[in-house]
């Protein structure tokens, strides 16, 4: 076999190695997209409606806090009663 053949046999096998690969990686940066994606899109907004609520819990207790250390009954009716309506509205 001569010096030439062998040279191009050489190339040829590192083109078929190197289109594998290729083909490999970017099949796996595919599937790795749609993970991401599922992610996303279903995962993630249950955490969202955790932080939400988390952060309603939070609130409530504040306002709870507020009204306990008042001593002023019709101070405290006001503030029930805008907290109503602030919600309602």
């Amino acid at each position: 076999m001569s010096l030439r053949n062998k040279i191009i046999i050489s190339f040829a096998i590192l083109i078929v190695i190197v289109s594998i690969s290729s083909i490999y990686v970017s099949n796996n940066i595919s599937n790795i997209k749609v993970n991401v994606d599922k992610l996303t899109h279903e995962q993630y907004q249950g955490i969202t409606v955790l932080l939400e609520a988390d952060r309603d819990s939070y609130q409530s207790n504040v306002a709870i806090s507020q009204i306990m250390h008042l001593n002023d009954k019709e101070e405290i009716d006001k503030l029930i009663k805008k907290g109503v309506l602030d919600n309602l509205t």
